[in-house]
């Protein structure tokens, strides 16, 4: 995986070559410093940025250095929630990784420690783009949706992306109006057909409708947005298929952020004819509530076996475990979990116990993302037809959680409480978003066929 520049890692091993030698190799802002705050940090830390300051520019790096450094030594920046530990330690690298290497993090302490060289003027390289790139179709609805009271709210709308052939979708990026009650938006595709055919009659293309009317989003998931995320970008040989006629199903949950104008969140579409090699869905895998697939924790009432978060606690733990029937490629897994969530974990298990840790997520609410394996389409985790997948998901219910005063405001509690599984805010969660995939057959008219075994395959049964 290619983290940062070359010429930056020349760098790197020219200073670090020179540690302990008399003559020291020049660390300067603008020939050492500037590319690789550009490529790990700017994206966010700039004017209009998600981040709370901006890192664009000489002056404003050199104030923030110290806490900069103390941010990127312990890991807290960028943000990037895998690890891992005893417990779980997956052996996978991940693509778009924006974490330091160990060398670029010792060239800004030295840097710091040799009191900010600037050396000679030079352009800065341009961050990353945060944006999809080759957008071929922007969706947005007719009608805006205003968030009131304080209650959750779950709105969901059709949209219509106009494929009137089997088409392919390499790309997507959700675009929320008012980013400050946009809690999730999750995209999922309607086959052509009666039912579909009769939720757009009802409901109409572009206007906001109570989820609860109408059965109008399906299994078939594409994406889940969630605060923090990337766009969708897909690897070479890999689209979501787009069936001819078929719609898109948008389901919001919004979250009450005082008085707020309308939103109008966009979709961006980036879509071919070109038939990829495999298919992407996206599933949502867990939040079972009961057994077998929910599995006893010590803080369960005795002969009960239920989600439960009770109040005081700071590692209570929630664990189940899903089986499959069929073989399923992992492409990307994405954590979820509300405010006092800390962590979660995934393994596959095999038919003999035996454990493949496939990701550790250290939580936080305010930068949720997927993770995408970086290795060869031929060579993901694989879950196979008579294994599990186990999560684990750990959850800290006691004022020593810094999310906890968000959690009493939201909630309008005095104290503590126990908390369960549910869909608010205030509600708890553990859930695995997973990426799967399955080759695309060579007969394109089994291609629905096809389809709906994927969807299958990401919602498997209970053991």
């Amino acid at each position: 995986m290619q983290m940062y520049r070359a010429g930056v890692v020349a760098t790197a091993v020219v200073v670090l070559s020179a540690c302990g030698n008399d003559h020291e190799e020049p660390i300067t802002w603008y020939q050492t410093i500037a590319p690789i705050v550009s490529e790990h940090c700017m994206s966010c830390h700039r004017e209009g940025g998600v981040a709370p300051f901006a890192l664009t520019d000489y002056a404003a790096v050199r104030e923030h250095a110290s806490d900069m450094l103390d941010a990127i030594t312990t890991g807290r920046m960028p943000p990037f929630g895998v690890q891992g530990d005893s417990s779980c330690m997956p052996h996978y690298d991940w693509l778009d990784d924006p974490r330091l290497s160990g060398d670029q993090r010792q060239l800004v302490a030295e840097w710091v420690r040799r009191d900010f060289p600037v050396g000679d003027e030079a352009s800065i390289p341009a961050p990353p783009s945060r944006n999809l790139e080759g957008v071929t179709s922007t969706l947005a609805p007719t009608q805006s949706w205003t968030v009131a009271g304080d209650q959750d709210q779950f709105v969901c709308y059709l949209l219509d992306p106009g494929v009137t052939t089997n088409a392919w979708l390499t790309g997507l990026q959700v675009r929320p109006g008012v980013p400050e009650v946009v809690h999730h938006v999750i995209v999922a595709e309607l086959p052509a057909g009666p039912e579909t055919d009769a939720a757009v009659a009802q409901v109409g293309i572009g206007k906001p409708y109570d989820c609860t009317t109408t059965g109008a989003i399906s299994n078939l998931g594409l994406y889940v947005w969630t605060p923090g995320e990337q766009p969708l970008e897909m690897r070479d040989g890999v689209a979501a298929p787009l069936l001819a006629g078929a719609k898109l199903g948008l389901q919001f949950h919004y979250h009450p952020h005082g008085i707020t104008p309308p939103d109008i969140t966009s979709v961006d579409l980036r879509v071919t004819t070109e038939r990829p090699q495999m298919m992407f869905l996206a599933g949502l895998i867990g939040n079972a509530v009961q057994g077998p697939q929910l599995l006893p924790d010590p803080d369960d009432p005795s002969g009960m076996v239920e989600f439960r978060v009770p109040a005081g606690t700071t590692t209570h733990t929630e664990h189940m475990q899903f089986a499959f029937d069929g073989d399923l490629h992992l492409a990307s897994v994405g954590p979820h979990m509300h405010l006092l969530g800390t962590k979660l974990e995934a393994k596959r298990v095999d038919a003999n116990g035996a454990e493949e840790c496939l990701v550790n997520s250290k939580w936080d609410f305010d930068w949720q993302r997927y993770y995408t394996f970086d290795r060869p389409t031929d060579d993901l985790p694989t879950i196979h037809a008579g294994e599990s997948l186990d999560l684990k998901c750990t959850y800290n219910n006691s004022y020593s959680n810094p999310f906890m005063s968000r959690w009493l405001t939201e909630s309008s509690a005095l104290s503590l409480s126990d908390v369960y599984e549910g869909e608010r805010t205030v509600d708890e969660m553990c859930l695995l978003i997973v990426g799967g995939l399955s080759p695309v057959p060579a007969d394109i008219r089994q291609l629905g066929k096809s389809v709906r075994e994927l969807s299958v395959k990401l919602s498997p049964r209970s053991r």
